[in-house]
């Protein structure tokens, strides 16, 4: 009996799940936005019936895939160097037979190519997702994979990928980024800011782009201090930036005599830190979760900073995922405090009504369960496309 004919079999098709075995394949399970995205969908997805796979190089969220009790395999898929590569191909394509897996999600360049490459002579479909947009240079361009179809997040990233890496356009499902609206709600938020003092949060992986962002975001708050002595800032996030952070953060709370930067590294939960904010500072992903939480956001990070996020400007900035790639202002400690500033200038009442505007937009246009509706139905169209004669189609 063939491979796929097994799995029709009622114990097979029992330990793959109702509607079958797929695997998530992501460079790592550290602070990103790649990273929370695969984690809500694999959520979703073991709630509807699939059986769910994950294959990383590991990272700060292993625990709650544990809980969840989603069998994670940790395979070098952050580095093309070296020996990686080869180790991540074979133990990817070891895990497809044994697992009898029936489609591969790949998201990030580097797994998309080890899953292609694993998967070669087995028959099964591989779908690729596009986070970001990335770099076209002719060497990268041949270790791009697309996969039989592909997800871009936002409308400009599908037409980056038709652009530069020729991905037909019939080929690419644009499916927004989905914020789980039940794990980040205003739900719990504290008293806090109604004793005044102005707690700016920021959130984010430290990359070099990211990590001049937080580093401006530092120098801003240290401009305002005169005009609004109570103002903080809470850092969170982790990278190769994370020590020279660190470092700038403590030399202007000596500077200022007080601890006006707070530093806190990777957080797992941060649901709870956005509900705290006053207003949140950051892109894509973490500036649509604290939309959900209510709260106000200062679009700002390591592609451009479009200012206060205004419920007028929101259907504009989704069209690139919330990057601010299309605003095109750069970064700087001035433009920061002048976004900062506009916050402040608003009334309370003005404030709340933002942060509920903002909500509203998340409700409707960018829950998670629409996003994994529409991701599945891209799995069954590969998987009808892929099931062999006679075997049953989902």
């Amino acid at each position: 009996m063939s491979r796929r004919r097994r799995r029709t079999e009622p114990a097979a098709r029992e330990r793959r799940g109702r509607w079958g075995t797929v695997l998530l394949a992501l460079m790592g399970l550290d602070v990103g936005g790649a990273e929370t995205h695969v984690l809500t969908l694999a959520r979703h997805l073991q709630a509807m019936g699939w059986r769910v796979l994950v294959a990383s190089n590991g990272g700060i969220y292993q625990p709650e895939l544990e809980q969840l009790q989603i069998p994670h395999y940790q395979l070098p898929l952050h580095s093309a160097g070296g020996l990686a590569l080869p180790r991540s191909v074979l133990g990817l394509r070891s895990l497809l037979r044994r697992e009898q897996v029936d489609l591969i999600h790949a998201h990030g360049r580097i797994p998309a190519f080890a899953a292609d490459c694993a998967r070669a002579g087995l028959g099964i479909p591989l779908l690729v997702t596009a986070h970001a947009r990335f770099r076209a240079p002719f060497h990268l361009r041949l270790l791009s994979r697309w996969g039989d179809r592909t997800i871009a997040v936002s409308p400009d990233l599908r037409d980056h990928l038709e652009r530069h890496f020729g991905v037909p356009g019939e080929r690419i499902a644009v499916i927004p980024n989905g914020i789980d609206t039940d794990r980040f709600s205003p739900q719990g938020e504290t008293d806090r800011r109604k004793q005044g003092d102005p707690l700016l949060v920021s959130l984010s992986r430290l990359d070099r782009q990211l990590t001049d962002t937080a580093l401006a975001l530092i120098e801003a708050v240290l401009l305002l201090r005169l005009e609004q002595p109570g103002i903080r800032l809470l850092l969170a996030g982790a990278g190769e930036g994370r020590e020279e952070v660190t470092q700038r953060a403590q030399a202007v709370n000596q500077v200022a005599g007080v601890e006006l930067v707070t530093f806190v590294g990777a957080l797992p939960a941060v649901a709870p830190l956005l509900r705290t904010a006053d207003l949140v500072v950051g892109v894509s992903r973490a500036a649509m979760e604290a939309m959900a939480c209510a709260r106000p956001v200062l679009l700002a990070g390591g592609e451009g900073m479009a200012g206060l996020l205004l419920p007028s400007d929101l259907a504009f900035h989704a069209r690139d995922n919330f990057t601010a790639r299309q605003a095109g202002a750069p970064v700087n400690p001035e433009a920061l405090a002048g976004g900062i500033r506009r916050y402040l200038a608003l009334t309370p009442r003005e404030r709340t009504e933002l942060g509920r505007q903002l909500r509203g937009f998340v409700l409707e246009h960018c829950s998670s369960r629409e996003m994994v509706r529409a991701t599945v139905a891209v799995y069954y169209s590969l998987l009808r496309a892929n099931a062999p004669p006679g075997e049953a189609k989902p």
